[in-house]
C-alpha cells in the first residue's frame, strides 16, 4: 500500500512539472527589445554612449565620480590636505576610517577602496560592452558615419575611468 502511494505521488509530481514550460517563459514589460534600441542613430547614441554619462553622477555610496559619500571624491579629498574630518575621540570616528584615509593607512580589504574600485571597473566594463556593440552595428551598416564618432566618445569615457582607477594606489596595511 505504501509503495502504491509512493508511486502515485511520483507520477503526480512528474505530471505537474511537465506542464511548466510556458510558465517559465519570461516576457519583461520594462525592457525595450534590441531591435527598437538600435533602430536609428539617435537610439544607438542613447543606448551605447549617453547611458555611460549617467554613471558619472552619484546614485549610491561609493559610486559616482563626485558628490558621493565614501567614494572617489572622499578618497581624493581626505587622503590629501584638501580637507580633514575631525574625529573627536569616539565620536564620528567610523572605526577609524577617516583617520586611516588621512594617514594613508589602508589595505586591500578596505570597504571604501573595494566599492570605489568595483564602481570604476564596472563602468569600464560597460564601456567595453558599448564598444563591442558599436563594432557589431557598424558591421551590419557600414554606411553610418556616426559609429566611429560614438566609439571615440566611449573610448574617451573609458580612458577617464582608467585614469581615475590608476589614482587608487592601494598598499597593504
Amino acid at each position: 500500500m505504501k509503495r502504491k502511494l509512493l508511486y502515485s505521488f511520483f507520477i503526480a509530481a512528474a505530471m505537474s512539472f511537465s506542464g511548466c514550460s510556458s510558465f517559465l517563459e519570461e516576457n519583461p514589460v520594462d525592457q525595450m527589445p534590441e531591435s527598437e534600441a538600435y533602430k536609428n542613430p539617435e537610439m544607438i547614441y542613447l543606448n551605447t554612449v549617453a547611458n555611460l554619462y549617467t554613471k558619472i553622477g552619484a546614485d549610491a555610496g561609493g559610486s559616482g565620480l563626485a558628490g558621493t559619500d565614501r567614494g572617489l571624491y572622499d578618497l581624493n579629498t581626505f587622503c590629501a590636505d584638501d580637507a580633514i574630518l575631525p574625529t573627536r575621540g569616539g565620536d564620528w570616528d567610523d572605526g577609524g576610517l577617516w583617520r586611516d584615509l588621512f594617514t594613508h593607512n589602508w589595505g586591500v580589504n578596505n570597504g571604501l577602496i573595494i566599492s570605489t574600485w568595483d564602481y570604476l571597473y564596472g563602468v569600464i566594463v560597460q564601456c567595453n560592452q558599448s564598444i563591442d556593440k558599436l563594432t557589431e552595428l557598424k558591421e551590419l551598416d557600414p554606411s553610418n558615419e556616426y559609429f566611429d564618432i560614438y566609439k571615440a566618445e566611449v573610448r574617451g569615457i573609458r580612458a577617464m575611468y582608467y585614469y581615475y582607477n590608476s589614482s587608487l594606489k592601494i598598499r597593504q596595511a
